[in-house]
């Protein structure tokens, strides 16, 4: 498995990746949430020029580890995947992004 990161103040969010019956997929994890901190899986298939997402995923209490759903990789070099996350309750609060993979 690896991973790629960032961090919003106590945010972890990272792009993981592993295989699922031998395909690799990736996904996004948040840890070190509180209650309603959000986590989304940004894909591009275009190499960055438009994002779709799919989230956000919150966590539903606090130090709960959040994943979202896999998305297939592939060897296409204009399909990327970026975690994006923010905490919850905190004005202004915007979200940021891990470096897309």
């Amino acid at each position: 498995m690896m991973r790629w990161g960032g961090a919003n103040g106590r945010l972890q969010f990272n792009v993981m990746s592993g295989y699922i019956q031998g395909i690799q997929h990736g996904w996004a994890q948040l840890s070190g949430a509180k209650k309603g901190d959000w986590v989304t899986l940004d894909v591009t298939t275009d190499g960055g020029r438009t994002w779709g997402y799919c989230g956000p995923f919150e966590a539903r209490w606090d130090g709960e580890i959040v994943k979202t759903p896999a998305a297939r990789t592939s060897s296409d070099p204009n399909l990327k995947f970026r975690a994006c996350g923010a905490p919850a309750g905190v004005p202004g609060s915007r979200a940021v992004c891990t470096t897309p993979w």
